[in-house]
């Protein structure tokens, strides 16, 4: 299943460039644009609801065009719900809501080399994200905990 990455959609340059690193990487990628001044509140939870459906891994690219936007902590919990493994990607330098803190967050292109190691890892290992009719309780979940531990640990660490 592909990596859903949402966006504002004035960060589209970006997140075309994100998508694209992770396509030439060999992943699927699916960009989901999000404009809050078009779209209602039904129509963004549809839109984010739809892509947690049809993905295993999250990108939430974060700037100063989401800095405060409610949609952001909405796709981020609805996707932790969902034991999808979350990352964030920053441009710049944004105040960053403090609950940002707990995921991974990426900045540079060498962190999205790490998402895709440990995208690969996990396959490679057998944690991928299963069915609920193929995985007993709680294994997404934790699988999902530990995907976002390691990617922030080698994040940390650059490597």
């Amino acid at each position: 299943m592909p990596v859903s990455l949402l966006y504002c959609r004035n960060d589209l340059a970006a997140a075309m460039a994100i998508g694209e690193h992770l396509r030439l990487e060999g992943l699927a990628t699916c960009l989901e644009a999000i404009d809050p001044q078009a779209d209602d509140a039904c129509t963004l939870t549809t839109l984010i609801s739809r892509s947690l459906h049809g993905c295993t891994h999250l990108i939430v690219l974060v700037s100063g065009n989401t800095c405060g936007a409610w949609w952001v902590p909405f796709a981020l919990g609805a996707a932790a719900l969902a034991d999808r493994r979350v990352a964030t990607f920053q441009l710049g330098e944004p105040a960053s809501p403090t609950y940002l803190g707990e995921l991974p967050t990426m900045a540079q292109a060498t962190d999205l080399d790490l998402f895709v190691s440990a995208y690969r890892l996990e396959h490679t290992l057998g944690r991928a994200l299963n069915l609920p009719t193929q995985a007993a309780p709680g294994d997404n979940r934790c699988n999902a905990q530990h995907f976002q531990a390691e990617l922030k640990a080698s994040i940390g660490r650059g490597y």
